[in-house]
Order: C-alpha cells, then sequence, then structure tokens
C-alpha cells in the first residue's frame, strides 16, 4: 500500500513539474544585478518574481502560468528594457541579454521561433523608438526610412505565421500589425532634438486612425497594450477632447475601462475626484482585474488625500519599543522617511535639528523614519546615536519601506510629511526642513489651517523638445534624489 501511495505521489509530483514553464537566461557585458518577470493584465505588465544574475551572468525562472500568452523579462518597469516572450504550461525558453538587446537562444517552442524573426526584424527601429535619450539620438531623418525598409517586410512575416496554435497566431497577427503603429506613435509623441512636420511625416501616419480599429480584446494581451492606447488616442483625438471623448476611441467595455483607470487616475486630486469618476464610468469596471485596480486606487487616494486617514503604520523605535501613527495622535506630525546611505537625507539632518530647537515649545512630534535593509539596523543605530538626532527615531526596514511606499507612492527619499492633530494628512509632499515653507507649513497646521501641496516638476534633457501635435502624456522625470530601493 505505500508503495502504491509513493508512486501516485510521484506521479502527481511529476505531472505538476510537467506544467511548470521554464525560462533560462544569460546576461552579458552588463552591470546588472537582477531580473524580473512579469505578466500582462489588461495590457500592462505585473511583476510576478524577480531573479538574481549570478556571477557568470546566469538567471532563471521556472513558474506555472495561468494561462498561455506573453510575459515579460526585464529590469525596468517603466518600460525601457523589457522583452517579451510567449509561454504556454511545459514550455522553455532560452534567451541571452546585453541590458540593451535581446535574443532568443537555440531550439524554441513554434510560437517563439516565429515571434523571435519579429523581434530580429524589428528591434532596431524598436530601440530608436523607445529609447530617445541614447545614442544615436535617433531623429525622423533617420527613423522614417528604417521603419519603411521593416514596413515593407511585414507582408511577408505575416506569411509565416503557420503554427499548430490557432490563439497564438491570431494573437500574432494582431501584434504584426499593432506594433509598427505603436513604434510609429511612440517615436513621434516623445522627444526629439528635431521634430517632422505634418509634411514631412511618413505617410504611414495617415493610415493609423481606422474605425473599429480594436474589435477585440488582443491589446490588452500585448507587452505594449496600454501604451500604444494611450498613444493612439492622443495621436487621433482633438487636443482639447475630453477623458471619455477620447474612451471612445476603443470598442468594447474592458478596452474603455482599462483605458479610463489608467489615464483617469493620474488626474485625481483628492479623494472627492476618485468617487466621482467611480459613480461616472462604473460600469466599465467590472472584470475581477479592472474591480481590483479601481479599488486599489481608491484605497491610495484615502490614505494620500488631504483630510484622509494617515496609515496606521508599526514600527520599532531606537530603545526597541513599537510605535504606531495612533501613538502619535494629538499633536500635529511631522515625518521624515530617510535612510543612511541617502546623501540628501542626511543633508537635512542639522536643518532638522535646528527646526526641532525652534518649535520645541509647540505641539509637534518630529518622527524620522528609516527605511534602511534589514541589516543595516546597527549601523543605523550607530547613526542615530553619533549625530545626536531628536525626535522619535523609528526604524521601518526594507519591508516597511516598501509599505510606505505602497501607501504614500514615494520614488525619491528624502521624504517629509506633515500630519495634523487627529492624524488627518496635510502634505505628503512637504517642503525639506532646509526650506523656511516647511516651518510656516507646521506653524500653519498647529493653528489649524492648511497649507499647500508641493509638487515637483519633471525636465527634460537639454536640447529636447516635445512635439507640437503632443497630446497628455506620462512626464519623464529627471528627479536626481536617490531612489526608495538601494538595491
Amino acid at each position: 500500500m505505500k508503495k502504491i501511495l509513493m508512486m501516485a505521489a510521484l506521479f502527481l509530483s511529476t505531472t505538476a513539474f510537467a506544467q511548470m514553464s521554464e525560462i533560462r537566461g544569460v546576461a552579458k557585458n552588463t552591470t546588472l544585478k537582477e531580473i524580473s518577470l512579469f505578466k500582462i493584465v489588461d495590457g500592462e505588465i505585473e511583476l510576478m518574481a524577480t531573479s538574481s544574475i549570478s556571477s557568470t551572468g546566469a538567471f532563471g525562472f521556472l513558474f506555472e502560468p495561468e494561462n498561455e500568452g506573453f510575459f515579460v523579462v526585464g529590469y525596468d518597469k517603466l518600460g525601457l528594457a523589457q522583452w517579451p516572450l510567449y509561454l504556454k504550461k511545459g514550455d522553455k525558453a532560452s534567451i541571452a541579454t546585453d541590458g540593451k538587446w535581446m535574443k532568443f537562444v537555440g531550439p524554441q517552442t513554434p510560437e517563439n521561433t516565429v515571434y523571435s524573426s519579429w523581434v530580429n526584424l524589428t528591434q532596431d527601429i524598436k530601440y530608436k523608438a523607445i529609447y530617445f535619450i541614447d545614442p544615436p539620438l535617433s531623429t525622423y531623418k533617420d527613423f522614417f526610412p528604417e521603419f519603411e525598409k521593416v514596413l515593407s517586410q511585414v507582408d511577408a512575416f505575416k506569411k509565416t505565421i503557420k503554427t499548430k496554435n490557432a490563439t497564438f497566431n491570431h494573437l500574432m497577427n494582431s501584434i504584426a500589425r499593432y506594433d509598427m503603429d505603436y513604434l510609429a506613435l511612440n517615436f513621434l509623441l516623445t522627444p526629439r532634438k528635431a521634430h517632422p512636420t505634418e509634411a514631412e511625416r511618413m505617410p504611414y501616419y495617415s493610415t493609423i486612425e481606422q474605425k473599429n480599429k480594436f474589435p477585440d480584446d488582443d491589446i490588452l494581451s500585448m507587452p505594449n497594450g496600454m501604451k500604444f492606447m494611450r498613444s493612439y488616442a492622443s495621436f487621433t483625438g482633438k487636443p482639447k477632447s475630453t477623458l471619455k471623448e477620447r474612451s471612445e476611441y476603443f470598442t468594447t467595455d474592458v478596452q474603455k475601462g482599462a483605458y479610463l483607470i489608467e489615464v483617469g487616475a493620474s488626474s485625481f486630486r483628492d479623494y472627492r475626484d476618485y468617487t466621482n469618476f467611480v459613480k461616472e464610468y462604473n460600469q466599465y469596471f467590472q472584470t475581477p482585474s479592472l474591480q481590483e485596480k479601481i479599488d486599489a486606487v481608491g484605497k491610495k487616494m484615502y490614505h494620500g488625500s488631504p483630510g484622509g486617514t494617515a496609515w496606521d503604520f508599526n514600527f520599532v523605535d531606537k530603545d526597541g519599543k513599537m510605535v504606531t501613527m495612533k501613538d502619535l495622535k494629538g499633536k500635529v506630525v511631522l515625518i521624515d522617511v530617510w535612510a543612511t546611505w541617502c546623501g540628501p537625507c542626511k543633508q537635512e539632518i542639522p536643518f532638522m535639528q535646528k527646526l526641532e530647537d525652534e518649535l520645541h515649545d509647540k505641539d509637534i512630534t518630529f518622527v524620522s523614519i528609516s527605511i534602511d535593509k534589514d541589516t543595516d539596523k546597527d549601523k543605523w543605530a550607530a547613526f542615530v546615536n553619533n549625530m545626536k538626532m531628536g525626535g522619535v527615531q523609528l526604524f521601518a526596514g526594507s519591508a516597511g519601506g516598501k509599505s510606505l511606499d505602497q501607501v504614500y507612492t514615494m520614488p525619491t527619499i528624502p521624504r517629509f510629511m506633515v500630519f495634523d492633530r487627529d492624524g488627518k494628512i496635510v502634505n505628503l509632499k512637504a517642503p525639506r526642513p532646509s526650506d523656511p515653507a516647511l516651518k510656516a507649513l507646521l506653524l500653519q497646521t498647529v493653528e489649524g489651517k492648511t497649507g499647500s501641496t508641493v509638487v515637483q516638476k519633471p525636465g527634460l534633457p537639454p536640447g529636447f523638445k516635445m512635439p507640437a501635435s503632443m497630446g497628455a502624456q506620462k512626464p519623464v522625470s529627471t528627479d536626481a534624489q536617490k531612489p526608495v530601493s538601494n538595491n
């Protein structure tokens, strides 16, 4: 009986393993330390796992896909270094990258054999269309001829899409069509040293806008699906068209819902904007993934809007005592999120100490929250002691730092935040202690007044210009501050 059970267990284990998909890769001539795997949900990528890169450059992923389709390997969630590949349960794929280019290596599945041909055909123009800051700083004068050369080969490529997988064949044909549109539009709608006039544009641009452009939801299964949808709506729409008018370029409720969340959520000023948005568009957020996304936006807006309730964190202080946000209720609270490895953070410490001295008789609690690595807790404690840092000193560690970022969206540190006596948000992007405006804001809050939010403006490299026809695109950040993570 035991032998039978053992054989059954071995069979189940072997069967389960056969459902696992495997990606093996090598990163050469690059300083990358880790690389990530993403799945595609509603036209956007979502992180699945991260793999360390060995000293020999090797990395890998072993997982069971929920559904067959495209997955993305890369190290930049913003989209600059992402390399898609197609996987079904039990598939294996081998790739190589130098941090810039990706290629398939060795025998592949029939699907990735076809897709690798597409990658080889389009990789040069893709790089020029997306990496607009990298040399040779491509302009329309060199890009248009190369694009048209690739375009002349697309029909011949489509004739090679003849695998036994009808699902892949259908999606690959859509990609061959949409990818060319996406690259042409991304090139046109990103900053360049020189931009073409309408008369200088390729004839191809006149073919992009089409009635019933998206007859099915294939676009939401593609690695750059949402980016293309944003570009298409920006290119096709009138300069002063509303969000609702632009959403009409899309066909299904799922397409409209995904686009509305992606574009609309970035314009919310407060929680009231969110509730009004949901009231108007909730009919489009009926799938589980879209409902989850809009709910997450609401939660973040609630925690991130002036007047919203502060997140009740729970971190240890320098004496080993747990401190929560609720413990600080009753006084105005200034929070400084920092780390010992962050140069700009340490530059603010003397100003913070001076501010504490000047406002020592006011109802203000000064709190510093470190997001140093868990292994650097002793280093943090010694630094706090040596610098004679006052106020409430808390250690959040790496996990706490990620939680803070999820709640308050902190792409950079130091981050200074002000809360009133009732634990309500006053300003999540407050001025630094070196700026006199912070002292004024704290005094206003003590007196029961509300300060205004400070918004840092992104910039572009010198010499770059935005195209005159560009619609509402996400800004390119050139913030030189340290990122939240030090990995």
